[in-house]
């Protein structure tokens, strides 16, 4: 078992050693000498190799700094400026506004009354017969009866309130998003510094490693696990540097930029206030105030008047007339005639026979029955959604108050304890990278229990349609 694990050895050295560019070969290690550790206190191993010469390892090539990255251009922006922009820039806000005028002008079209009909003719004695030339001449006015115009104003109107109703709601989702939107971008900016300053520690670590191997207080080993440390803690830069200019580029999108060269970074803290309703006060106010609760409410009210304009348009409507004739002179010998003039008035009155069939009514008080369901259901979906937001915060807040006091304090103590043992030789590597994974994790949760908290917060107030978040 021993010449398994020397061999196993041999060969693992073999091959790392070329992807780091060592220039010396592995020593060899005889079947009866046991291995050295790859860990634990310099004090305790024995002796590694040493460099003979100076630069035989090269060292790690440092991170360019940020500011040398290829970033786009950048402008902070604070929450109240960027909502505002997002409620007169954001194109989708920008189209659903239409549906208000929109409903309007149809407000104006359904007060309009048939138009009046003018008739004229003549005719001509064409057996040559010497009889009177006709020209005739009248106007007909269709007039409506049982209340079509008022029932079809009234059905505009409940569109017209179900249209604002709805576009106030929109803006209410549309507020919620853009609010989380700049959460992630406060959020991503800090992982993105955390992430910064954990890479800047290893890269340090790994400057002094080098410094020490020259020295010969460590082996190789720990400069190779450093290293690969390092590696992974600049892709976790890149990969957090990735995720924060795309939310910038989220961000554009929300303010309409189409352009987007220049892109607005978030400014301000993840620290919120505490919610001041209780879970009854919050949902009283979804209720009163949702604006897909009225806008159900305000459809209920249609179904009703489109159910009236049903039986309003099954009331038949007539048609009168009034025409005039003007005949002239009859010069036939057998039976002559004076010119002569006539006027008429006429009374078109059609039989409702089709009314037999009560289809119209039926679906329409079907309908209505179906317009109440369906406000019952948002407002249970907007008791539910409260009930939900609501826990949710309070989760987030128990989660939050872990962090308090001196957790993150202590995180960082244990940290650069942890980097000066290993500098005395009292600690290894490995202690020394897991404090660092354990300080940057820490850091990360933190930032995330306040990004959740936050959100929790957008979305009760977003639930119960209040508003008065800062950050």
């Amino acid at each position: 078992m021993r010449g398994l694990t020397i061999a196993f050895t041999s060969c693992l050295i073999f091959i790392c050693a070329p992807a780091v560019g060592l220039s010396q070969a592995p020593p060899i290690i005889h079947q009866n000498q046991p291995p050295p550790p790859l860990t634990g206190p310099t004090s305790e191993r024995p002796s590694t190799r040493h460099i003979s010469q100076e630069g035989q390892i090269p060292e790690l090539q440092p991170l360019a700094p940020i500011t040398s990255q290829p970033r786009l251009k950048t402008q902070q922006i604070a929450f109240k400026t960027f909502l505002h922009e997002v409620e007169h820039s954001n194109l989708d806000y920008a189209a659903q506004r239409y549906s208000v005028p929109i409903a309007e002008a149809q407000v104006t079209a359904a007060k309009v009354f048939p138009n009046p009909t003018l008739q004229s003719g003549s005719s001509f004695d064409v057996s040559h017969e010497k009889q009177a030339t006709i020209y005739a001449g009248g106007i007909t006015q269709t007039i409506l009866l049982g209340g079509k115009i008022r029932a079809r104003t009234e059905v505009a109107k409940s569109n017209l309130m179900v249209n604002s109703a709805q576009l106030e709601d929109f803006f209410r989702n549309l507020r919620a998003t853009a609010t989380n939107a700049f959460v992630d971008g406060l959020s991503g900016q800090l992982s993105l510094e955390r992430k910064k300053r954990s890479l800047e520690t290893l890269e340090r670590l790994v400057a002094s490693n080098h410094e020490r191997l020259r020295a010969g207080d460590i082996g190789e080993v720990d400069l190779l696990q450093s290293r690969v440390a390092a590696l992974q803690a600049r892709s976790d830069f890149l990969a957090a540097q990735s995720t924060f200019e795309q939310s910038l580029i989220g961000l554009a999108a929300l303010l309409g930029n189409r352009d987007q060269r220049m892109l607005f970074s978030p400014t301000g803290t993840l620290k919120v206030r505490t919610l001041s309703l209780g879970l009854e006060g919050l949902v009283a106010s979804a209720l009163a105030k949702r604006g897909d609760v009225l806008a159900a409410e305000r459809a209920r009210e249609g179904a009703r008047a489109q159910y009236n304009l049903t039986r309003a348009n099954r009331v038949p409507d007539v048609d009168v007339g009034v025409g005039f004739v003007h005949n002239t002179r009859i010069t036939s010998t057998i039976d002559p005639a004076p010119p002569w003039n006539s006027l008429a008035f006429t009374l078109s009155v059609p039989i409702p026979i089709s009314n037999i069939n009560r289809g119209d009514l039926m679906a329409a008080k079907f309908g209505e029955a179906q317009a109440d369901k369906a406000a019952e259901a948002t407002e249970l979906k907007a008791v539910t959604e409260v009930r939900q937001a609501y826990t949710r915060y309070n989760l987030a807040r128990a989660a939050v108050s872990q962090y308090s006091g001196e957790l993150l304090q202590d995180a960082d103590t244990v940290l650069e304890a942890k980097l000066y043992s290993y500098r005395r030789g009292s600690a290894s590597l490995l202690e020394v990278l897991d404090a660092q994974r354990a300080n940057n994790d820490t850091y990360l949760a933190y930032f995330a229990a306040l990004s959740e908290q936050a959100k929790s917060l957008v979305g009760v107030e977003q639930a119960a349609a209040i508003w008065d978040i800062a950050f």
